[in-house]
């Protein structure tokens, strides 16, 4: 089979799949080394590196990755995580936010709000949270709820 860049994305690929971390860290520095245009690689490696919880490599590769696709609104709320995991929570609000902007997805805007409460922002939390109810479809909604009555109820102590 002939080593492309897609021979190496599929391979770093079917190692995640796997969970064999350090491989698909290994052919993704190869397939970088020779295709470093190829930016799946970076996505793929920073995966690696999360799973890892190699907090501050995954930043570094996803952050390649958006280099090379400013608006890949999944990839600013993964790499908004791995900040969020290292206690950045500025940043973490910051790529959130601009997933949010990409794409109005719950699930960012609850992580977003999560990071909220961690900093007491009750008020931007409740935003974030209400429009996760709005969309009533998503399985957020029922632990939108819940972390919004919590506010509500500690917001309400003496």
């Amino acid at each position: 089979m002939k080593k492309d860049d897609d021979y190496y994305q599929m391979k770093v690929q079917g190692c995640l799949d796997n969970h064999l971390l350090e491989e698909a860290i290994s052919v993704a520095n190869e397939g970088i080394r020779l295709y470093p245009q190829h930016a799946p690689l970076f996505l793929l490696r920073g995966v690696a590196y999360e799973f890892k919880h190699d907090y501050k490599a995954a930043i570094r590769d996803l952050s390649q990755y958006l280099r090379f696709n400013p608006h890949a609104a999944s990839t600013l709320h993964y790499r908004g995580i791995c900040y969020w995991k290292l206690g950045q929570l500025d940043e973490a609000i910051k790529d959130f936010s601009q997933a949010i902007a990409l794409d109005d997805n719950s699930s960012y805007l609850f992580d977003r709000a999560r990071v909220y409460i961690e900093i007491k922002n009750f008020i931007s939390a409740k935003e974030d949270l209400q429009r996760v109810i709005e969309s009533d479809i998503n399985p957020l909604s029922k632990l939108a709820k819940q972390l919004l009555a919590e506010i509500l109820d500690s917001s309400q102590d003496p």
